[in-house]
């Protein structure tokens, strides 16, 4: 009997022991999806901002065609020239504070009329960027152009190489993370496309191709982290995807598109609440609108429409965002 008391004792300190696991192993439990939580968001972060960038992209090399059709710096000054001397005093006296707060009105008024004929995703992308500008910014920064073609291109090559810098930082985060591999292979060949285009000077080819690793980014974006604004982010992308055929002639494309936009209406609705079924009204009158002027290829106006659209999604995302933040 004496020997089984050693046996029973061993029992009890195991018993003891394992009854102070389920709290050590719950602490540990919690830590960890802190720290999950933590790199979630980092990872966002740093794809958002990989967005951002290839937004800006699109911006830079869309000012091409406006800058290709001005005036040489030069011939400028030589006309302001001849109209002072035609003026004379007169004109001297004119120039007080108002005349030139009116001006420069004209000036702002005129360049939004040059970007908004002679660019392709101009005005679209003016006011998809004022959904990443703080709100002291300024609303026309981007407004003005370059002097020459060949400043674009420069910036251009900075850029995509900040971006080349952007993904092989994060790359390996997201192999831990599990994303296909064959995601991450398309996302390269494509900003690898992208970098070609920027070497060829190839305006257009920047702009689709930087368009799609948008979409690719969002597809990424929902396998890595809980993201509600994941419809939201599509649409971008096919919205811009319709201007775009739109200048490429390919109306049947355009129009499928607005299907594709359609369809993740649905998406949207479960991200708003229900006191904010007026912005999902305004998305689908614009979105109605869009659809209207490309039926009758207005291309001008689909210009306008489009970037009506994207304003609508940019206020959805700002909606949807701080909430995610709180649940949090």
């Amino acid at each position: 009997m004496s020997g089984k008391k050693p046996l029973v004792s061993t029992l009890l300190m195991a018993v003891l022991l394992l009854s102070g696991c389920p709290g050590e192993e719950t602490e540990e439990n919690d830590e960890e999806e802190g720290n999950g939580v933590e790199e979630a968001e980092e990872i966002l972060e740093d794809l958002l901002e990989i967005e951002e960038n290839l937004i800006s992209v699109m911006q830079q090399a869309d000012l091409v065609p406006l800058v290709e059709g001005m005036p040489p710096p030069e011939e400028e000054e030589e006309e302001t020239d001849e109209e002072e001397d035609e003026a004379g005093e007169e004109e001297d006296d004119r120039q007080n504070g108002e005349d030139e707060e009116d001006e420069q009105v004209y000036s702002e008024t005129t360049m939004e009329k040059e970007i908004l004929e002679k660019t392709v995703m101009g005005e679209l992308i003016r006011r998809e960027k004022e959904g990443f500008q703080e709100e002291d910014a300024d609303e026309k920064e981007g407004l003005e152009p370059p002097e020459d073609t060949e400043e674009i291109w420069e910036e251009i090559t900075v850029s995509t190489t900040e971006l080349h810098n952007l993904w092989d930082a994060i790359r390996p985060d997201l192999v831990e993370e599990e994303v296909a591999p064959d995601k991450l292979e398309e996302f390269e060949e494509r900003l690898d496309g992208l970098t070609l285009s920027g070497v060829e000077e190839n305006y257009f080819g920047i702009l689709g191709e930087a368009n799609h690793l948008t979409a690719l980014l969002t597809e990424i974006i929902s396998t890595t982290v809980d993201s509600t604004t994941g419809a939201a982010r599509e649409i971008k992308y096919h919205t811009r995807s319709v201007v775009l055929a739109s200048v490429d002639g390919n109306t049947e494309e355009a129009l499928a598109r607005i299907d594709f936009m359609s369809e993740l209406k649905e998406g949207l609705e479960d991200d708003l609440e229900d006191e904010e079924d007026g912005i999902l009204e305004e998305f689908e009158e614009s979105l109605e609108d869009l659809s209207r002027v490309v039926e009758k290829e207005e291309l001008e106006v689909i210009k306008i429409k489009a970037a009506e659209l994207m304003e609508n999604i940019v206020e959805i995302i700002e909606e949807v965002e701080p909430e995610e933040g709180e649940e949090e």
